[in-house]
């Protein structure tokens, strides 16, 4: 639950190494967290793919178009905005964030 909020929220992974995060999360949660190489290695692929479902089950099979836009934010991160659809709607499509 710990990484799936993170990442629901933005926040990088590696700041489950502060110190200070983690005495707050000893003390209130009562329990050890895990470390940040952990987290990567066992919970980013089972919410990358539960991410990924509703997705391809709004798409579908067919061809696709991809439109990829990439900036650098104020801390000089470059992100990239993705947006997906099939060439053949007509209609309003839902959006996945």
């Amino acid at each position: 639950e710990l990484c799936q909020a993170f990442i629901n929220a933005d926040i990088r992974l590696v700041k489950v190494q502060n110190s200070c995060l983690i005495s707050f999360l000893k003390k209130y949660a009562a329990k050890s967290i895990l470390d940040e190489s952990t987290l990567r290695k066992n919970y980013i692929q089972p919410i990358y793919h539960e991410t990924l479902k509703p997705i391809r089950n709004s798409i579908g099979d067919g061809p696709i178009w991809i439109s990829i836009h990439e900036t650098i934010d104020t801390d000089g991160r470059s992100i990239a905005n993705i947006i997906i659809g099939k060439p053949d709607d007509t209609k309003s499509i839902s959006l996945f964030l």
